[in-house]
């Protein structure tokens, strides 16, 4: 007994359902999804509060002991100093730093760099959502999904 071919509709609804059945490919569409959103950034270079943040800063260009991000903020100046901006953030730093050893200052891989954690983020949000909010995989791959594409994660720029 041959069996009669399902409509176009359902064939397509069904294999929504698969796929967002399947978390490594809700995870891996989120991730996608973020990557590409922001992947316009990889010609960019540094601009506005990259230039002190990293560009200048003697504690990610390694011209600072290492030890001493942990005595400075965000920008490099010693927290003690009376014109620090107080923004105690020495993981950052720390990764500003390798992100530097590896490649200077190439702007490229900044981004690329940013771009991969962005995009593991928005994986992570939609498995945050399925296991702690305990949402249905679709209704968490959406969650993420906004998450991926909200304009909350950009900087206003403007071309000098």
């Amino acid at each position: 007994m041959r069996r009669r071919p399902l409509p176009v509709r359902e064939t397509t609804t069904k294999s929504w359902r698969n796929l967002c059945e399947n978390e490594w490919a809700v995870y891996a569409i989120v991730a996608s999804v973020g990557a590409l959103t922001y992947s316009n950034s990889l010609s960019g270079e540094f601009v506005h509060d990259d230039i002190p943040a990293i560009v200048t800063n003697s504690d990610v260009t390694g011209a600072n002991p290492v030890l001493r991000i942990f005595e400075n903020d965000f920008w490099g100046t010693p927290m003690s100093d009376p014109g620090s901006h107080k923004s105690y953030r020495p993981l950052t730093t720390l990764t500003f730093r390798l992100n530097f050893a590896l490649c200077g200052l190439s702007a490229w891989w900044w981004h690329a760099c940013n771009i991969a954690l962005h995009a593991a983020c928005c994986a992570l949000v939609a498995r945050a959502g399925a296991v702690v909010a305990r949402l249905q995989r679709p209704f968490a791959a959406l969650a993420a999904l906004l998450f991926a594409v909200h304009p909350v994660h950009t900087e206003a720029g403007y071309e000098q």
